[in-house]
């Protein structure tokens, strides 16, 4: 899959309250079909990052908010579902700044790169009967969204909203992260169990490739 330079962090107007920018593709194999009513098994990485553990609960209760039908086994699903989390810091322009001297007309610049940090989530799909029988698996559908580390922090609590409004398509856009989403998040309205109201059927994911 491609991947874009995201955009600066990008502030609207305060009385709006539609939130901030990301940038989302997601790229699905013609061949298949995925659909949330199929069998689901979420896994992690064999050795998954602190943060990948923490994003788990979180893509979980997301999941189950919006109606996928998860299982607590790969032996029970369709379909097996992976994801990855990665910062990159990159240059992104320059800033100038000038100041004279006084009465001497002599006028005295400097240039300073913008050191820009973006965060990315990525879901990898893969057909489950592959995923246990090859050391390779092909995925059919993959997607990522990608932000500002400032915004990413901001919303990490619906970082995965968008990103699953689009499972199983083909997708290339710049998406808004919003404000009151974060304000129903249903990591807010989850308990021990899972997510309220709806059985999630889903068990703790042993570490997978």
């Amino acid at each position: 899959m491609h991947r874009r330079t995201v955009l600066l962090l990008t502030f609207c107007l305060a009385a709006s309250g539609c939130g901030h920018k990301a940038w989302m593709e997601s790229q699905v194999d013609p061949n298949y079909q995925p659909s949330r009513g199929d069998a689901l098994f979420v896994t992690l990485a064999r050795q998954p990052s602190i943060q990948e553990r923490q994003l788990l609960p979180i893509l979980t209760t997301q999941l189950c908010a919006d109606g996928f039908n998860l299982v607590p086994s790969i032996e029970q699903s369709k379909w097996t579902l992976g994801f990855s989390f990665a910062r990159q810091t990159y240059e992104f322009g320059s800033t100038f700044s000038a100041s004279a001297i006084p009465g001497s007309g002599v006028v005295i610049g400097s240039s300073a790169p913008n050191i820009v940090t973006d965060a990315t989530v990525r879901l990898y799909l893969f057909r489950s009967a592959d995923f246990a029988g090859s050391a390779k698996p092909l995925s059919i559908w993959e997607g990522y969204i990608s932000a500002t580390n400032q915004v990413y922090q901001a919303y990490r609590p619906i970082i995965f909203k968008n990103l699953l409004d689009v499972y199983g398509q083909n997708v290339e856009r710049t998406t808004r992260l919003r404000k009151e989403d974060l304000g129903t998040s249903p990591m807010l309205r989850a308990d021990s169990s899972g997510f309220k109201g709806r059985p999630c059927g889903m068990g703790t994911p042993e570490p997978g490739r």
